[in-house]
């Protein structure tokens, strides 16, 4: 007979179906008793991979009796590398390293279990020749009842009694000082103390033959633990991170992670860090002007960091207008758009240590800049200086200023209209109700010079003054008018402005004289539907009498039309 097996390999246990499996590898016929291989590749580092294996004939198909797993190995740094040192090891442990972190997976009963000479747990190291020092930072460690131990060590071989000098953070005893002096001899511990969880930094030293363990809350102040101890060893020797699980019967396993490693002045990798910039957004033509960026690295000073820029659109902002400046740790970056374009661009900040890379992202939005309105005025056929509109906050309000041939609204910069017969709109209102221009045979048109737009009013083509009688209001079209670098006019409550006149001004023209009192007093009873009548009633109380006649005289030089700059 002839088998044809089927090599199956998943992250998961598949079990006997074969739709649970996600990877099928089929190895053709293959002869009765005839052993056979297959490479499996493309595999990922720290990873529980499991395989079984079915055979099918004519008669039928049969799996293999259980599946086997087994793991990848993590990713370390030149020179580092990972074992199992004891016995009781599980499936799946190692040791892999990411942007400066060391995760270290162990079981293991123990380290110098209950002070014997045996060692049981996961080592990640590397080779340290003559004088120096192992320190690391537990960055995390699970508190568990069985008593993990997880820190620094120094050690003559990788059997398991070999004589070896550790730091360790244990959840039950604290931060302990452990030595075995001897090969295959006893372990001797430091008293326990009330360190029990991460995150915490250990450190031990050798200096000759003399060994040191130490610890601190923040990697600067550093408090001996335990004595010294005198160990015999050779010059070379192996410096790393220990974990074991603390579990009796091995089935567990104990994960701890680790930062700030370094061994004799050769750390792992660590890569820098650059703070983050928020989010910017600036008118067209405008720049974000200097943003503060802090860089820093724990190997590296601050001073040999390399800052570079990136842009994602280089249309609208080429890399070339990204200026990095600053030094050392202050550095500050100045990004200017295109000039009078608008739109995103994703901005990214790269720190360099020479070895590892950290960036920073920030959307930049160009957007139009609002056109500001900073001034409206009139000029009537009675004065041609200019007179400024008042901005009262009614809706609508009576056009008291007679005469009014032309509006004049200054802006913040140049502006054009694109077409001219929609760049405002007028709605007005008088006794009668609402009016328009065409009804009182009044055009307008409107131009743009410089900051300047004008609204003019005719009659063909003769100026024109506004009815007297009505109340107005003038907004401006946003859509049609625009100014220069792609500056556009935002609609707001800005745009809008409603005209008033002179307190007192009957006749409208633009001055309170004997003509105007001589009119409030013989203006007889107050009426909504005569122009006069409104006018007369000065203080607005409904009633025309004397009192008004005094408003109008004490308020005959001053104006309620002043502009306010919005």
């Amino acid at each position: 007979n002839t088998k044809a097996p089927m090599a199956k390999a998943t992250c998961t246990d598949g079990g006997t179906t074969p739709a649970n499996w996600q990877n099928v590898r089929n190895l053709g016929t293959v002869g009765v008793g005839t052993p056979f291989t297959t490479e499996v590749t493309g595999l990922q580092p720290w990873t529980t991979y499991y395989y079984r294996v079915r055979v099918t004939n004519s008669l039928g198909s049969a799996w293999a009796a259980t599946s086997i797993d087994f793991s990848t190995a993590g990713n370390l740094p030149s020179g580092w590398n990972t074992a199992f040192i004891g016995y009781e090891q599980r499936s799946g442990g190692g040791a892999k390293e990411e942007a400066g972190t060391l995760t270290v997976r162990g079981s293991g009963r123990d380290i110098g279990e209950g002070g014997q000479g045996i060692d049981n747990f996961q080592y990640a190291f590397r080779s340290l020749s003559g004088d120096g020092e192992v320190r690391a930072r537990v960055a995390t460690m699970p508190v568990v009842s069985r008593n993990p131990k997880v820190g620094v060590m120094l050690r003559e071989t990788l059997d398991p009694g070999s004589r070896q000098s550790s730091v360790l953070l244990t959840s039950a005893d604290g931060v302990r000082f452990m030595n075995r002096t001897a090969t295959g001899g006893s372990t001797a511990a430091s008293a326990t103390n009330t360190i029990r969880t991460a995150p915490y930094w250990v450190k031990l030293t050798r200096s000759g033959n003399t060994f040191t363990g130490y610890m601190s809350p923040d990697g600067i102040t550093w408090t001996q633990v335990g004595n010294p101890t005198t160990i015999a060893m050779p010059a070379t020797i192996y410096a790393g991170i220990p974990v074991t699980a603390g579990n009796r019967d091995g089935s567990l396993h104990h994960t701890s992670t680790f930062d700030n490693v370094l061994i004799t002045g050769e750390g792992l990798p660590m890569p820098p860090t650059i703070s983050n910039v928020p989010d910017q957004t600036v008118d067209v033509n405008g720049s974000t002007g200097p943003l503060a960026v802090t860089v820093s690295d724990l190997e590296t000073p601050p001073g040999e960091l390399d800052l570079t820029a990136s842009s994602s659109n280089p249309t609208l902002v080429p890399n070339a207008n990204i200026v990095i400046g600053g030094s050392g740790s202050a550095r500050t970056v100045t990004v200017t758009p295109v000039a009078g374009l608008t739109g995103t661009a994703t901005i990214t900040l790269t720190v360099d240590d020479g070895a590892l890379t950290a960036s920073d992202t920030f959307l930049l939005t160009v957007v139009p800049a609002q056109l500001h309105v900073t001034q409206w005025q009139s000029v009537s056929d009675h004065n041609a200086t200019p007179q400024g509109l008042a901005m009262p906050e009614s809706p609508l309000v009576e056009s008291r200023q007679a005469g009014i041939r032309r509006i004049e609204v200054t802006f913040s910069a140049p502006v054009s209209i694109s077409n001219a017969s929609t760049a405002f709109s007028i709605s007005g209102v008088n006794s009668a109700g609402s009016i328009n221009l065409g009804s009182q045979g009044i055009t307008a048109s409107a131009s743009a010079a410089g900051n300047v737009l004008s609204l003019t009013f005719a009659s063909g083509a003769n100026p024109m003054s506004l009815p007297d009688a009505a109340k107005w209001r003038f907004t401006l079209n946003p859509a049609v008018i625009s100014g220069s670098g792609g500056l556009v006019l935002t609609p707001s409550a800005t745009t809008t402005r409603l005209l008033t006149g002179l307190v007192g001004d009957v006749d409208g023209n633009g001055r309170v004289t004997g003509i105007d009192l001589n009119r409030i007093a013989s203006a007889g009873a107050y009426s909504a539907g005569v122009a006069a009548s409104l006018k007369a009633d000065v203080n607005g109380d409904g009633v025309i009498n004397q009192t008004d006649r005094e408003t109008a005289w004490n308020n005959r030089a001053k104006r309620t039309d002043l502009l306010a700059t919005p």
